[in-house]
Parts: structure tokens; C-alpha cells; sequence
């Protein structure tokens, strides 16, 4: 029996519903500013201050007319889509746990390496996800678009950068010994290595919002 391998236009579809969910609740309604300044500004930072500027420009441009020009707002949408796209992330990969149990005694079996690999990972997504939720909660607040408090900032910035700990640890464990073929070739599928690039973006944007706090 063969698994089909999980569509990676699937992931960002399920990841682009989750995000553009999340945005409607965060971001206050954009005011009439024009398409081509928040375009520009969106394009601009990724291009400025992220380490994976295609990305960042592909899963925020969406929200450029959500975001405006506000640094808060692009940190706060950065983080959303990083948060949705863990959460496809986290259900491929309990899926493709599921799939996989049911297939005991099949000719599809996980050495020890790639069993430890899989169950890591999918620890380690999972905690992700805690973690970025509480990142945009707390970017969040009472007031979507007010300052926050340096207190409030290092909460962001711890949480998110143990978000990408995660990822880095997950992805990391796929250049372990005894992790090869179709295990490793699942793993990078679930879109856990672009859920690490976007971590990666979304706390580029945090930072650069912090210099601009007292």
C-alpha cells in the first residue's frame, strides 16, 4: 500500500485560511490607503529585514491592505501566518502518524533513527504552535495598533524565538544517522522547513518593531 505525498499547495491553502481567519479577528479594518503604498511597504521590509524575502512577500502580501504601514501590524500578521501555517504543519503530521500505524506490518517500516525523528518533530511542531499563539495574543492586546510595553515586547521575543527552536531542532534531527528516504522526504513535505523560514521572518519584524519602542 502507498501513501500519496502530501500537496504542498494544499498546505498553503489550508495555512492561507487559517492566517486570513486569524487577521479578520486581529487587525482592525484597513482604512483607504492605497493598494500600491501597502504593497510597496510589505515588499520593502521583506526585502530589508527578513532572512527569506520571497516567502515573506508571498504569505503577507495577501494582508497588505490589513497591515497598512504599521510595523506592529506586519509583526503581528507575520506571526499569524507562521501560527497557521504550524497548525497545517501539526495536523500533516499527525495524519501521516495515523497513516502510518495503520500500515503495521506492511513493507513500510521507520528505523530507530527515523521513528525518533518523526516523534520529535511532532513534538516539537506542536509546542510551536503554543508558543506562536501566545506571541500573537500578546501582540494583540486590548489595543491592536497600540504601543506595547518592553515587558510585553521580550514575552513576543522569548516565544517566538522558542518557536524557531523548535523548527531548528525538528529540521536539525532530519540530518540525524538513520534518517533517510521516505520518512525524511515526508517530514520536509509537512512544510516544516518553511514554517522555520517564516518564524525566522516573523521575529525579524518583532525586533525591528522594538527599536521603535521607548
Amino acid at each position: 500500500m502507498e501513501l500519496s505525498p502530501p500537496s504542498n499547495s494544499l498546505f498553503f491553502l489550508h495555512a492561507l485560511t487559517l492566517t486570513t481567519l486569524l487577521l479578520t479577528i486581529l487587525l482592525p479594518p484597513a482604512a483607504a490607503v492605497e493598494p500600491t503604498t501597502t504593497d510597496d511597504f510589505v515588499e520593502k521590509s521583506c526585502a530589508s529585514a527578513t532572512r527569506y524575502p520571497d516567502l515573506c512577500v508571498a504569505t503577507l502580501s495577501p494582508h497588505a491592505s490589513a497591515i497598512q504601514t504599521s510595523p506592529k501590524l506586519l509583526a503581528t500578521a507575520a506571526l499569524s501566518v507562521a501560527l497557521a501555517a504550524a497548525r497545517s504543519a501539526s495536523k500533516s503530521l499527525q495524519s501521516e502518524t495515523a497513516a502510518y500505524r495503520r500500515m503495521v506490518g506492511s513493507t513500510v517500516t521507520m528505523s530507530p533513527g527515523e521513528a525518533a525523528a518523526w516523534r520529535d518533530c511532532r513534538s516539537l511542531v506542536r509546542d510551536s504552535v503554543d508558543q506562536l499563539r501566545r506571541s500573537v495574543k500578546e501582540m494583540g492586546g486590548d489595543e491592536k495598533t497600540a504601543m506595547m510595553t518592553r515587558f510585553q515586547l521580550s514575552n513576543v521575543q522569548t516565544w517566538a524565538s522558542a518557536a524557531m527552536t523548535d523548527l531548528d531542532t525538528c529540521t536539525d534531527g532530519l540530518s540525524g544517522e538513520g534518517v533517510d528516504g521516505e520518512v525524511k522526504r515526508r517530514l520536509m513535505e509537512s512544510g516544516v522547513v518553511d514554517v522555520g523560514h517564516m518564524i525566522s521572518n516573523a521575529l525579524a519584524f518583532v525586533n525591528q518593531y522594538g527599536d521603535g519602542i521607548n
